[in-house]
C-alpha cells in the first residue's frame, strides 16, 4: 500500500526516497503481471496455479523440475501442455511431497505460454519445501562480467552450482536493472541489463554494482 519512502528507514515502500528500485518493486513486476504461475506448497501438497488475465486463449508448456542442491536430478521432471482460456486462473498439477528429503532438494517450474496472436510470455518460479537455513545449498560460484552497450550495460551472470534469490544492487548509482532476484541453476547463463538514469561509464558501473544471493547471507 505504500508506494515509496519520504525519508530513509525501514518501510513497506518498494521504492527508496531517492527513487531507487528496492528488490520488492523487481518482484511486483513479476507477481501482478498479466500473465502469472504462482508454485506453492500447503499441508504438504506441491500446487502449481497459471494465471492468464489476458483476453486471449493461452498455449501453456510448464516443466517442474526436483533438483539438488549441487544441481543434479532428485526425480523425474513432470511435463504438462494445456490451454488456458482468457481471464482464468486453473490448478495446473498437484501432487503430495517428499517431506523426509525436504531439506535436499527443491522445485523449480518454467513456463512458455503462446496466444492465438502469436504473442509470447514465460516466466519461471522457486519453492523450497523446508526452511532456507536447514536447506543444504551450496556455494554457487558465480561468474559475473561486465560489457558497455549503447545506452545501458550487460552484466552477464553464470553458476556453477544453483543460486536463489540472486539479486543486483546500484548502491547510489542511479538507474534500473531489467530483472532482478531470480533463481540461477548449475551452468545457466543469465544476461541482465543495467539502464542508467544519466551518462556513465564502464569502470563506474562495475565499481558500484554488486552481487548477493541466499548463500552469500549466512
Amino acid at each position: 500500500w505504500q508506494l515509496n519512502d519520504i525519508w530513509p528507514g525501514p518501510s513497506w515502500s518498494s521504492l527508496e526516497y531517492n527513487g531507487k528500485w528496492k528488490l520488492l518493486h523487481y518482484e511486483e513486476r513479476k507477481f501482478f503481471d498479466i500473465v502469472y504461475q504462482p508454485l506453492y506448497i500447503k499441508d504438504n501438497k506441491l500446487y502449481a496455479f497459471f494465471s492468464n488475465d489476458t483476453q486471449e486463449k493461452l498455449s501453456v508448456n510448464l516443466k517442474i523440475s526436483y533438483l539438488k542442491f549441487d544441481g543434479s536430478s532428485f526425480k523425474q521432471e513432470i511435463i504438462l501442455k494445456k490451454d488456458i482460456s482468457p481471464d482464468t486462473t486453473v490448478c495446473l498439477f498437484e501432487e503430495e511431497i517428499d517431506t523426509e528429503n525436504k531439506n535436499n532438494y527443491f522445485i523449480y517450474a518454467e513456463y512458455q505460454a503462446v496466444s492465438e496472436k502469436r504473442k509470447s510470455y514465460q516466466g519461471c518460479n522457486t519453492v523450497f519445501l523446508g526452511l532456507f537455513k536447514h536447506a543444504e545449498i551450496e556455494n554457487p560460484e558465480i561468474d559475473i562480467s561486465f560489457t558497455e552497450q549503447n545506452d545501458y550495460f550487460e552484466i552477464k551472470l553464470k553458476s556453477q552450482k544453483p543460486a536463489f534469490f540472486v539479486s543486483l544492487d546500484n548502491d547510489d548509482l542511479p538507474g534500473i536493472f531489467d530483472d532482478n532476484m531470480f533463481t540461477l541453476l548449475t551452468g545457466q547463463t543469465k544476461i541482465i541489463k543495467f539502464i542508467p538514469a544519466k551518462k556513465t561509464d564502464l569502470k563506474t558501473v562495475m565499481k558500484k554494482v554488486s552481487l548477493k544471493h541466499l548463500k552469500s547471507t549466512f
